[in-house]
């Protein structure tokens, strides 16, 4: 399909003009598609139409140990009171943990005592993790009951079910850390969202946000994050220095190199990114997950067998080798597929 450039719309984050990159992204129901704006002033992409997300979030909840991507989420839930140390099994597991953990102890030095909010708790696991670790006043947020009744059944008492927005209007206390791991891409208002959470923190006090990272990828790859309208959004780190400056805020992204110097450096195949095959499952009309192509069609990732490609000197060796041989490749190091960020609210004193 001939992609139409010239079309364009105002960019749903800093206004500026954003260009149509495609109107062919899949979504999350079958026969479901949107188009992809990007704004080259703010680095920004995002997702229309955008519409009630509620239906498909109740699939993915029902389907969760199924849908990939979101299959973790529940490992990690089942499997965390069984760590002797639940804030490192998370960390060691993906940057998305191993960021704001980062953050808190060698960055912000964080001290045990301080008030810790996180929003978006989901099923819990991040949250107990912290506490666990000794942040006795850390708690946790989110607006899907089911999962917060899980999370108070298996782990403890510290969650809250409520809608942020709403929470932060009316609740009085203050925290010095407010921090959400992959959830700023699924909300349809970040400016407003942000804005209600600025409340939250005490004056000095940082907001941290990890996301897919779309500072790593090269121009021609038009969504390498979640399908819509569960992701909405593709942030950059042009993005976020949007909004600091937006909200008068300090900012300051995490590096990896530190966690990529104690795990294996990741390497990213954009053949499948532009050809929408990865995480290529939908919800039929029936609403049951559905793989609607073979992943394996791109032959390059699959001349090897599976258990050399899972050995690190493997992953050693392609990750110097690969990027080399062709630039479909991408290594990651001090910047990851994740992007965290901090944004700090001024001292008024």
């Amino acid at each position: 399909m001939e992609l139409k450039q010239t079309e364009a719309t105002k960019c749903l984050l800093c206004g500026k003009t954003a260009n149509l990159k495609t109107e062919m992204q899949k979504g999350y129901q079958e026969a479901e598609l949107y188009s992809i704006y990007h704004c080259p002033f703010c680095n920004t992409s995002f997702s229309l139409p955008r519409s009630n997300t509620d239906a498909i979030y109740q699939l993915i909840y029902e389907n969760g140990d199924k849908v990939p991507g979101y299959n973790r989420y529940w490992k990690y839930y089942r499997e965390i009171k069984n760590q002797s140390k639940p804030i490192e099994y998370l960390a060691n597991s993906e940057p998305a943990y191993w960021a704001p953990v980062y953050a808190l102890k060698k960055v912000l030095n964080t001290p045990k005592d301080a008030n810790i909010l996180e929003i978006g708790s989901g099923l819990g696991y991040m949250t107990y993790s912290l506490r666990k670790d000794g942040y006795k006043n850390a708690v946790g947020l989110d607006i899907a009951h089911e999962a917060v009744n899980k999370a108070i059944d298996e782990l403890g008492s510290f969650y809250i079910c409520a809608d942020a927005n709403k929470y932060a209007k009316e609740n009085v206390k203050k925290y010095d850390v407010v921090f959400m791991t992959e959830v700023i891409e699924h909300i349809e208002d970040p400016l407003g969202f942000i804005q209600s959470l600025i409340p939250l923190l005490k004056d000095g006090g940082t907001l941290i946000m990890t996301t897919p990272n779309k500072s790593i990828y090269p121009d021609n790859v038009i969504w390498a994050t979640d399908k819509p309208p569960v992701h909405c959004w593709w942030f950059s780190e042009k993005s976020f220095k949007h909004l600091s400056h937006y909200f008068n805020m300090g900012i300051s992204f995490i590096n990896f190199a530190e966690y990529y110097d104690n795990h294996n450096r990741e390497l990213i195949n954009i053949k499948l990114y532009n050809n929408f095959l990865f995480n290529d499952y939908v919800f039929n009309k029936d609403n049951q997950l559905i793989k609607t192509k073979d992943i394996k069609s791109v032959k390059s990732l699959y001349i090897l067998p599976k258990w050399i490609k899972k050995t690190r000197l493997y992953k050693k060796i392609s990750c110097m080798i690969y990027p080399m041989l062709s630039k479909s490749f991408i290594k990651v190091g001090n910047n990851s597929n994740t992007l965290c960020v901090l944004l700090t609210k001024h001292d008024n004193n």
